[in-house]
């Protein structure tokens, strides 16, 4: 039995310093979170898989959100009562002006979103909007949802 444990003993104390230096430096790179850039990703998502979203702009100094919406679809979309539901988890229901209702394949729609409280954080905001196709008229629209998360004064975000 003593001639089994000697080299289990041996190789014990032998490699047993590599063994807790290697622990140190793992202990020491996840406590230090390297790869950590403390920075939460901008976000746009839209629900509707026809519509994206980009140039997303925070303004704390007018309280104001401001984004656009863009077709990925031939078909004119129309997009219409669009309100924000939460701010920071913060129930709301402020209505955002529109520059149009009608989203084609070659325009835009800008949306401003006032009066909301917008922190110098990061924001979170949650966004409602009815989007059918023009041809269908509004009785096959669907009630649709925007999710943003952006923070004041960095540049707008490209989804």
């Amino acid at each position: 039995m003593v001639k089994i444990g000697k080299p289990i003993l041996k190789l014990l104390i032998t490699y047993s310093w590599s063994f807790l230096t290697i622990l140190a430096l793992f202990t020491v790179t996840v406590a230090l979170d390297p790869f950590d850039r403390g920075i939460e990703p901008e976000v746009c998502d839209v629900d509707e898989p026809l519509i994206r979203c980009d140039g997303v702009t925070a303004n704390t100094s007018t309280n104001t959100l401001t984004f656009n919406l863009e077709n990925n679809d031939f078909d004119t979309l129309v997009v219409d009562n669009v309100r924000a539901q939460t701010v920071n988890n913060a129930n709301t229901t402020q209505r955002c002006t529109q520059t149009s209702n009608t989203l084609t394949s070659t325009n835009e729609i800008t949306i401003i979103c006032t009066d909301l409280p917008i922190t110098t954080e990061m924001n979170e905001f949650t966004l409602s909007y009815y989007v059918y196709d023009a041809r269908q008229g509004p009785r096959v629209g669907r009630p649709s949802q925007i999710f943003i998360r952006a923070q004041p004064g960095s540049p707008a975000y490209q989804a």
